[in-house]
């Protein structure tokens, strides 16, 4: 016998009614959702860095004069738009300014480092989405012509009944 399987909202009761909330959905739709979280991670993923990158920058701000090498940290911190970029300007202004301010590599390669760290922490939220669509495991609620309330009229002639009806009564 064939059983179709439920597709829709339903609660896994075995794991709470919180935890045990679910989501069933074809082939088709899965791979949809799955593609549009790993998507929305990335933007999320790319309009935090903006955020962040203007925070830091903010912080970093100075009211005493600085050197070039400060100015110019502070723009890229301000005016990139990814990470990426970021962290590959960082890197050319550290080798432009060896030798003509001081512990330019120190000033620099942690910044670097820091939007490096945010890509890779990105990237691995991005590929872990979709394991969301594999949380829960195997269960899944089957729809059957056998499944919902059975309504017994007749328990008279059933042996199995009749004997425990007669273990209780002692």
């Amino acid at each position: 016998m064939a059983h179709q399987i439920y597709t829709g909202v339903w609660t896994n009761w075995s794991r709470g009614r919180i935890t045990g909330a679910t989501l069933t959905l074809n082939e088709r739709d899965s791979g949809l959702l799955t593609a549009f979280i790993a998507t929305f991670v990335t933007i999320v993923g790319t309009q935090l860095w903006k955020i962040l990158s203007y925070i830091i920058h903010q912080l970093n701000s100075r009211s005493s004069p600085q050197d070039g090498l400060h100015h110019q940290r502070q723009i890229v911190l301000r005016n990139s738009p990814t990470p990426g970029s970021a962290a590959w300007t960082l890197l050319q202004q550290a080798w432009a300014w060896r030798g003509k301010s001081k512990s330019t590599l120190i000033r620099t390669l942690p910044w670097a480092l820091f939007s490096a760290a945010y890509i890779a922490l990105f990237a691995v939220f991005a590929v872990f989405s979709s394991q969301i669509s594999a949380a829960l495991g195997p269960a899944r609620l089957v729809i059957g012509e056998a499944c919902g309330a059975w309504y017994l009229t007749d328990l008279s002639n059933d042996e199995s009944v009749v004997a425990y009806k007669q273990s209780n009564d002692r």
